[in-house]
This record gives C-alpha cells, structure tokens and sequence, in this order.
C-alpha cells in the first residue's frame, strides 16, 4: 500500500471482524470545503452501496486539508481534486478511498487490510478510475473525444477515430497519466469479471468517464487496425504506441486472473508461487512508492487452495531486503521459477542482501517454467548464509565491453545545442551505432581471426533485428514486418535531417524513427559486451557494467542468460551475480525464445542444450 502519514488525532474507530469502512462524500458546489463521515460496513460478499475508487495519491508531502468526521484531515492534492469532481450538489456519495478507509498511522492495520483490498474491488458496486482533470486540453475536446469514441465503439467504424484531427493526440495524453503506471491499479481493476464488468469500470476525466470496454476497443484499434499508417498515410512508429502498453499489461493481468480460475476448474493449474512469478514478470516497469507493493499489490491476484505461506503476510514492519529475499526464496524452492532470478534492475539504493536476490524491476519478459518436478529443483538455497547453489553452462567468457547506450540522454543535449537539427533520436541512434560498429571492429580480430567483412555491421543489425521479434512477443503487441534495410537507413541518415540516399524523406523518416525509438528506450542505460567467442550482447543493468573476465551462463531450469563475477576471497560463495542479458539464450545452435514452437518443443530442445554441453556445465555458489 502506498504510503502516507496523516498527523493530528485520528479520526478511524478500530475495525472489528470483517468489517471495512465506506466513506460518504457529502453534497456540495465544486467550490465548498469537502466533508467526509466514515462508517464500518461487513464485507462478506457483493455489495451494491459503495464505489470503489482507484486512483494515484501523489506527492504525499502535498495536501489540502478536508473535514472527516468532524475534524480536519489532509487529503493528498490529487485526491482533494478528485473528491471536488467526484461530489454530487445534492446527493450523497459513498464511496471506499484507501487513504480515508484505512487508517495510515496504524501498521497492523494496513497489513491486515492489504489482503482484503481484492474484496474490496471485487465487491464494489463499480470501480471508478480517476485519472485527473482536464488539464491544458480544453473540456468541449475531451468531451468531443469521449463521444466519439464511445460512438465508434457502437457502430463498428473504427476508422472515423482516426480521421479526426486532434483525437490521437488526445488519447495518446490520457494513456500517460501517471494511474497507467502504478503498480496497485492492476489488481484494483483485474479482480473484476473480465468477461462481464468492463461496463463496471469507468475511467473518469474531470466530470466526463469512459468505460473500461471502449478504452480497451480504441486502444487495441490504435495498435491492430491501424498501427502503420496516420492520417496522412504514413506509417505510424513503437516510439508512439508506448502509451498503449500499460493498458495492455494491465488487461493482460484481468485476462490472465480469470484464465487461472477456468483453467484450475479443468483440472489444469499453477502454484500460486507461479502465478506470483509471472504477474512479476509483467509488471516490472510499473511504478510503487513502497517497494513492498511490487509484491504485496498483486497478492489478491493469486487463486487457487493454496495459500501464501503465513511468515510471507503482508508486513510492513519488515525491511524491503527481507520481503524479497524471502519471497524470492519462496518462488524458487516451491515452483521452480528460475527465471525471476532475472528480475533485478540493482537499482535499489542502500541494498542489503545476496546479488542474487532480485528487486523485480528491469525489463518486461516472458516466462519459461523449469519443466522439473518439485522433488528435482535445481535451486539449493543454504538459509543459514543465503548462498544459492544451481548449475551453470558456461556460454562464453566477457572479452571487452563497449559504450553504454545513453541515446535519449545525449539527444536532449543534441536539441538543446541546436536546436535547428531535426530527428534528434534518430541522429543520437546513428552516432551510438557508429560508435559500436567502430568498438566491435576494434576488438573482433581478437575475437575472431579472421573477422568477415562488416562483421561489425551484421552483428548489430542481427541483433537488435532479434531483440525487436522478441519485444513484441514479451509485450504482447502484433508482430509487424521486419526492420529490413532499417539498420542502414539509419546509418545513412545525415546531421541536416535528410538521408543520402535518393528516396523520399519521409520514407526514411519512418523506418528510421521506429527503429531508433526502439533502441533508444529499450537499451536505455544497458552496456554492450563481445566475448571470448564473438558472441554480442547488452547487459540489462544501468547500475552495473560487465568486466572481461566475467562468465555469461545459463542457469539449469531459466532461459534468460546471466554474467556472474568471481566473488572477492572472503565472500560465502564463489561467485556475484552481476546481471542478465537484454535477450534469452541464442547458445549455438537452438534459441530458447518461445516463439511460435509448443512448450513441449521449448522443453526438448532446453534438455538437448544441456546434455550436449556436458563438459562446459559446473556449479555455481552464488552470494
């Protein structure tokens, strides 16, 4: 939950049993002060007295005080706006606010409520998602947005969206407001029926709302239908649908809460520990002000007779290093989720436990399950020290490390120098590839005697051509055409703007920008690495950088590719885990990326890898 500490004496009655509390948000002018009563309600199935709002609280340290009970009460600023909006002049409203229903100075409390926050949602009359107000977008064009929509969505002709000047961008402004990215919302929306209540979910903008069912029906229209050409007839680029995305992870998570439940009824189930697993890997790039809530946020998503073992509840007394070592030892030992090992962006400030240990933040993945029985874990976890043990096959051996990518950064500087340049990205994008193909040239007679001719050139171009196929599949987004020729347009592209090749601008333009965009944010801060075997890649870390020496390896039961470290002599192991790769494991001569193959073709082939390579195989004491 996210935090926030009210002062001045509490307004909350303890809470007895099952009971919750609904706030009523009295009548009154959009101006008048707010007034709020609370009062406990029991909780023990679906109720049709109450909205429940979902909502991002802000800059905690900014509020505007209500009246709540009687006395006052600071409202953060987002949720002072949002109560203004949400009043009715005449009747009354009730309505669950976590920040007024549960009482923030009180820690036993919020850790009591955190599990029945699913409940909550799921029982609610409707959930109503308050995304902000107008802000510098006139009311009449949100107005006229929203109507169109909606009339869109009843007669089937998608199409007039898009012919709308104005209207994109419009949407385009909601999808980025900061409730896309907030970790809590996912359950606060995924808990309803996914197949019944998109009506029941409505996304409010100032006094105006749009359910769930036609956001989804345009948003998915921008991406499907549409997604190469504008209004103009010129193709449309992934550095421009990122807004959709969040959307889509999030109805990703609503679909697959309730697939879990059909398919557990068909005799077909998860541990919970797995559903855990995969929710994380989804949701990495969203955004909490607790660091506990990557975790405790998608808690009410699990299903099944299983429950979350009792020393794993919800705690907030609790340091964030402990929280995720133990789940991080629990998903490991009791489903053999490997590859969440690969959710660590080493971010985290003032970081205390085993380099294994993943803060569950970095890059939106799919996962692969080890296909091994809980008696056959491959993952020892001595408690005592934290040490894991696991097998390792050596892939190859770091040889030299090349420029982090820092395209957007160096673009921003490239725009306040001159401003007159045009496509600054993509100029950025030009100059980094450059810069790489000049570091792979350098170094490759060492790799490889002798190097092909442009070496250096292929091997970029193979891979980001790869790492995109594979972004499109972890992101769910439709698998559009190839880069083709994209590599060298943009090497082709000059400082004026223009490309010196002589077909049109725009052309160019186009297959430049979606290409750059791409490397741009999804290699933002990551560092590129050659080893010993002429082997590229791009350690996913913007804290730590690859060293030669370092061993990138596969871990027995994951897919993803990890670089560890000698540890220094006086450590518990033998080895530091430094990071993981941008791509799954390419190891010779099969690709363990999903693709289009069954799980039972992933399995044989992962098996096939492993006893092939006997010899390169030994064991790894992580700390």
């Amino acid at each position: 939950m996210e935090s926030f500490q009210p002062s001045g004496a509490s307004t909350h009655r303890p809470l007895q049993g099952n009971e919750i509390r609904v706030v009523t948000l009295h009548p009154g002018s959009f101006d008048d002060p707010v007034f709020c009563t609370l009062d406990h309600v029991v909780l023990d199935g679906p109720r049709d007295d109450y909205i429940a709002i979902s909502y991002t609280w802000g800059d905690p340290t900014q509020t505007k005080d209500i009246n709540l009970n009687g006395h006052s009460y600071p409202a953060t600023t987002n949720l002072h706006l949002a109560l203004t909006y949400l009043r009715n002049e005449n009747e009354p409203r009730r309505l669950w606010i976590d920040s007024l229903c549960i009482n923030q100075r009180d820690v036993a409390e919020r850790n009591a409520q955190v599990p029945r926050m699913r409940d909550v949602y799921a029982f609610a009359a409707e959930v109503n998602v308050w995304l902000g107000d107008y802000g510098t977008v006139s009311q009449s064009s949100w107005r006229h947005t929203f109507d169109l929509c909606i009339k869109v969505a009843v007669i089937f002709k998608k199409q007039l969206y898009f012919q709308v000047p104005g209207v994109k961008e419009i949407m385009d402004t909601l999808l980025e407001r900061p409730w896309f990215q907030r970790m809590w919302v996912i359950q606060e929306v995924a808990v309803r029926n996914w197949k019944e209540d998109g009506e029941k979910v409505q996304f409010l903008v100032g006094h105006l709302s749009l359910t769930w069912s036609i956001l989804d029906m345009v948003c998915g229209d921008i991406v499907n239908h549409l997604f190469h050409m504008d209004g103009f007839g010129k193709p449309l680029s992934t550095g421009r649908s990122y807004g959709s995305r969040k959307l889509f992870q999030i109805r990703t998570a609503w679909e697959a809460e309730h697939r879990v439940r059909e398919s557990s009824m068909q005799g077909v189930s998860q541990t919970i520990s797995q559903q855990l697993a995969y929710l994380l890997s989804r949701f990495v790039n969203f955004k909490v002000t607790d660091p506990r809530d990557r975790i405790y946020s998608l808690l009410g998503l699990l299903y099944g007779p299983e429950k979350v073992p009792n020393d794993l509840a919800p705690d907030y007394s609790k340091p964030v290093d402990e929280v995720f070592h133990a789940y991080a030892a629990w998903m490991l030992g009791d489903g053999g989720c490997i590859d969440i090992l690969s959710l660590n962006s080493r971010q985290r400030v003032g970081r205390r436990c085993p380099s294994w240990v993943p803060d569950f933040q970095g890059q939106t993945q799919n996962f692969w399950h080890c296909p091994v029985d809980r008696g056959s874990n491959p993952i020892r976890i001595l408690q005592e020290n934290g040490v894991l043990e696991i097998d390792a096959l050596i892939i190859g051996t770091v040889q030299t490390v090349g420029r982090r990518c820092k395209i957007l950064e160096e673009s921003r500087v490239m725009r306040l120098l001159d401003p007159a340049l045009e496509f600054h990205v993509i100029w950025g994008c030009r100059q980094y590839l450059l810069d790489c193909e000049t570091w792979i040239q350098v170094h490759a007679g060492v790799v490889i005697d002798p190097a092909p001719w442009k070496f250096n050139e292929y091997l970029l171009s193979d891979y980001f051509e790869k790492s995109f196929h594979g972004f499109q599949i972890a992101t769910y987004m439709p698998r559009f055409a190839t880069f083709g020729d994209a590599y060298n347009a943009i090497r082709a592209f000059c400082k004026e703007g223009r490309s010196v090749a002589s077909h049109d601008i725009w052309d160019k333009v186009d297959k430049c920008s979606e290409y750059a965009y791409f490397i741009a944010q999804e290699f933002d801060g990551f560092t590129p690495f050659m080893c010993d075997n002429g082997k590229l890649e791009f350690c996913n870390s913007k804290v730590d950088v690859p060293e030669p020496g370092d061993v990138l390896c596969l871990l027995r039961g994951s897919s993803k590719q990890y670089i560890l470290r000698r540890a220094p002599p006086d450590s518990l192991g033998e080895w530091i885990m430094v990071g993981t790769t941008y791509n799954v494991a390419d190891f010779s001569y099969v690709d363990l990326s999903r693709g289009d193959r069954s799980e039972e073709e992933v399995n044989l082939a992962y098996t096939e890898l492993w006893t092939k390579n006997a010899d390169k195989i030994f064991k790894a004491v992580i700390c």
